[in-house]
């Protein structure tokens, strides 16, 4: 109840905007906290300037690469089909482009450090 009521509270004092609710929520676990290192913000809805998160991905392939194809970070695609299949496509682009005699996708498929939830 009192997750309710402060989402409530949020989404009232953001005016309504889904987008910026999770980008409080996600915030609150960001850097100093010591659950996340970095965080990228791609919000594609409530706002005339869409990112995407292809973008803020490509933006920033260096670091990409080096957290999720070097040191073995794990990656979760959660949207579309289309979205998902888009982010995935730009992630294999990414790893050809620093490891072109690796397979890195499928390895991070092997090692289940690829977690996707896509629908319609």
């Amino acid at each position: 109840m009192k997750g309710f009521l402060f989402r409530e509270e949020l989404e009232e004092a953001l005016g309504q905007r889904e987008d910026a609710v999770m980008e409080y929520e996600y915030r609150g676990a960001s850097p100093g906290t010591g659950v996340l290192t970095r965080l990228f913000c791609a919000f594609s809805r409530d706002q005339p300037q869409k990112v995407y998160i292809q973008q803020v991905i490509q933006h920033h392939s260096s670091f990409v690469a080096d957290l999720f194809f070097t040191k073995k970070g794990y990656i979760y695609l959660c949207g579309s089909e289309g979205m998902v299949s888009d982010v995935q496509h730009l992630l294999h682009k990414v790893a050809q482009e620093r490891f072109p005699d690796r397979d890195v996708m499928s390895e991070m498929m092997r090692e289940k450090r690829i977690v996707q939830e896509s629908w319609g």
